[in-house]
């Protein structure tokens, strides 16, 4: 049904190379991929250059990118990002992400509890995604603050070229 709703929206919006990557009723990581690729030609025909992709080791789902804004204005790149993103990605990788477990890398959870450790913090060891840091949910701010803080440091220990950090539920 993921599928299906995201493949009609790019139909009705007249996205087509989101249309064709999801029209055999599957999305792969290549599908994600390639549709990232179309994302990244979008953007350089705008005259911009791309950092990245990345897989993200925090979830081992999401490909991390961003514009570089070269000689333009910020307003510019962020329009050019905000138009290929529409047209060749939110979809696709929005089922992908429906549809996919995100899984941090092994040497970020251990890293991580490392942190948590010297930080005081409680945890199950069972963790394998960000969101299992937080088994009552994320009401607790000052949880969430330390813990985000643990996983920003041990990716950029172990990922010091990463463009940026993504984290979330």
């Amino acid at each position: 049904m993921v599928i299906e709703d995201a493949r009609s929206q790019a139909a009705e919006e007249g996205h087509s190379s989101q249309e064709a990557l999801l029209s055999d009723g599957a999305v792969t990581f290549d599908d994600y991929e390639a549709s990232v690729g179309a994302y990244i030609t979008c953007v350089t025909e705008r005259g911009f250059q791309v950092d990245g992709p990345v897989l993200n080791p925090a979830d081992n789902e999401l490909l991390l990118l961003q514009v570089l804004d070269g000689n333009t204005t910020n307003a510019a790149s962020a329009q050019a990002d905000t138009d290929c993103r529409s047209r060749h990605v939110n979809l696709v990788e929005g089922a992908y992400r429906a549809l996919t477990e995100p899984r941090m890398e092994p040497a970020l959870i251990e890293e991580t509890n490392r942190c948590l450790d010297s930080e005081g913090l409680d945890y199950s060891g069972d963790e394998f995604k960000f969101e299992d840091y937080f088994p009552a949910g994320v009401e607790d701010s000052k949880r969430l603050e330390m813990v985000s803080s643990c996983v920003s440091q041990s990716l950029y220990e172990l990922h010091p070229n990463l463009p940026f950090v993504a984290l979330g539920f």
